[in-house]
Parts: C-alpha cells; structure tokens; sequence
C-alpha cells in the first residue's frame, strides 16, 4: 500500500501531466496541415497529429477521445492547425468537420471516366469507386437520374471538397447541382422539338463536344435535328471518342468502324444516352437550334467550325482544310 504522501506526489504528477498533455497549447509550425483520410481510426489521427506537433501525448489524446465520447465522431478531411490550439481544442476542430477545402473544377463536356480520374489525381477519391457509383442502378434511381448511369447528369462546376468526402456524396452533390440548375420545366420544353428530357440531355451532351465556341452551339444543334430529321446518320466524331473511350488524339477511318451503340457513324439517330456532362449553354441550344439547312461541319484551320448545306460543299470545304490527309478523320 502506498503512503498518503506517495499517493499525493504521483496524483500531482498525473495532474501535472495531464494539464501538459491536454490543456497546454502546441506550438506546431505555422500552417501545418494534418490529413485524417477516411476511414483512419482514432488510433491513425492521433499518430498524423503527434507527428505534426499538433498534440504532446497520443495516450492522453485517446483518452480524450474515448472519454468525451468524441472517438467515433473525428471527420475525414485535411484540417490546418493553428498555432496555439490544445488537445481539447484539436478535438473539436476534428469533431467539427471544419477542414480545408480543395476546388475541383468540373469542365464542360468531360465523361464521367474523365472526372473520376481528375478526382483520383487530385487525391480527392477513387476513380474506380466513383465509377461504381455512377453505374450504380440503386444510387441512379435515389437521385432521379432517368437513366442506367449517372452519365450526363454530374453538372459542370467548380466545386469545393474537403478530403475525404466520399465518392457516393461528391456524385450526389453534382447530381443536386444539376437538378438545381435544369429544372424538370427546362428540360420538358424539349416535347416542342419532340425530344424526351433524357434525349434533351443526349443531344446536348453531343454539342457539348462537337461546338468549339458557343456561337456554334445553336449551329451544331441545328445540324444534329436537320440529320435526324431527314433520318440520315449523325456521323458525331465525339460519339466514337466515347465509345473507344479516345479522348485525345486522332482519329482514323478504321476507329469509324468501332462496334458501339453510341457510334453514330454506324447507327441511326441518337446514342443510347449522353456521351459527356454538358453545362447549360449546350442545353439551352439543344432547345433552340439555329434556323439553318447546314446538315454538315468541319473543323477548319482556326479552331471554328464550316457549316455545309450539301455534302458536295462539306467536301470541299473538308479537303480545303487538309482534314482527309492520311485517312485522318479528326484530330
């Protein structure tokens, strides 16, 4: 049995100890940041805090934790820790989910491959694991997106993540924004050219990556309704990039060939659905085409499209600017 001095001394020594570990404030560099991945535990937090100096003891943080119930509730995310902050005050920070945010910019007329990669660059989530949820019928149908995937519904924008959101949340919050921004009254407009929300979005999805300014969008969309009208194939070069997943380089008269659905060079009318995220102009164009007779377009040499009416003049506007040199179909 310990004397009542001894047990004097060792419970002064634990106080002391305990007022160091836990209400002290750290001195960490200015700046310093601490990644909580999700997932990480307890145990992981607290190791990524002690060795940025963000706490003095592991043992006593834990036991902060464990005991405020608050063990559970640590947040994913990289999370700035101010100078001058104690255990207690670390713990909050981490409870409160108040952690940086990252700008993920989403373009026009990406595919949803092509954010998920951009996503998995930028250390913000799992290509593969945000692919499973766009494809995912159970996740499709919660977020009311009229269609097998969520393709053509993650809404072009700059968003502002913290790390550690989740695949499942970040497709849901482009999918809000989407829903938010083309309201159902918008995309209905479509009956007037006898198209279906879900072909309003396949179409706009095609503009999106044939137009190079938006000047040509209306164009463009003009083209693809003269072509359907007069039931003749939409021979989009975007349709085939997004069947061979070929988002860059160029492409040869053998890859016209390629067996897809969504190669509109080999089948009539529209793709199955759309081929890329389209924004609003892209849209708002495939409501309104231009009133034009051009059933044609080619890339001419400054970066801009030629509209033809006859396919006599689309070739000779095609060999003016050297497109057919090669067997190159689109570069």
């Amino acid at each position: 049995m310990l004397g009542p001095r001894i047990r004097g001394i060792l419970a002064g020594a634990l106080a002391l100890w305990l007022v160091w570990a836990l209400v002290l404030p750290c001195r960490p560099v200015p700046g310093t940041v601490v990644s909580v991945p999700l997932g990480a535990g307890l145990k992981n937090s607290t190791l990524a805090l002690k060795k940025a100096g963000a706490i003095h003891s592991c043992l006593a943080f834990e036991w902060l934790a464990r005991l405020s119930g608050d063990s559970g509730r640590i947040k994913a995310g990289d999370y700035e820790i101010p100078v001058g902050l104690n255990a207690v005050q670390t713990l909050r920070l981490l409870v409160s989910g108040r952690s940086l945010m990252h700008v993920f910019l989403v373009r026009e007329g990406l595919g949803a491959q092509q954010i998920a990669d951009q996503m998995q660059k930028a250390g913000l989530g799992s290509s593969a694991k945000f692919m499973a949820v766009v494809c995912d019928p159970a996740e499709v149908a919660r977020l009311e997106v009229p269609g097998p995937t969520l393709e053509g519904y993650l809404f072009p924008d700059t968003y502002y993540l913290p790390r550690g959101m989740g695949e499942e949340a970040m497709a849901a919050l482009m999918v809000a924004r989407f829903h938010r921004e083309v309201p159902d009254a918008l995309l209905a407009q479509g009956a007037a050219i006898r198209l279906t929300p879900r072909q309003v979005m396949t179409m706009a999805s095609l503009i999106e990556r044939e137009a190079k300014q938006d000047t040509e969008r209306p164009l463009v969309s003009a083209v693809f309704r003269n072509r359907l009208r007069q039931k003749k194939r939409l021979e989009s070069c975007a349709s085939v990039r997004y069947a061979l997943c070929k988002w860059t380089g160029p492409l040869y008269d053998k890859d016209l060939l390629a067996r897809s659905p969504y190669n509109t060079y080999r089948h009539f009318g529209l793709p199955p659905g759309p081929i890329s995220n389209p924004g609003l102009k892209s849209i708002l164009a495939a409501l309104h085409p231009a009133q034009t007779d051009a059933m044609f377009f080619v890339v001419d040499g400054a970066g801009t499209q030629h509209f033809s009416a006859t396919y006599q003049d689309f070739l000779k506007a095609k060999a003016h600017y050297k497109r057919m040199r090669r067997g190159v179909v689109e570069e």
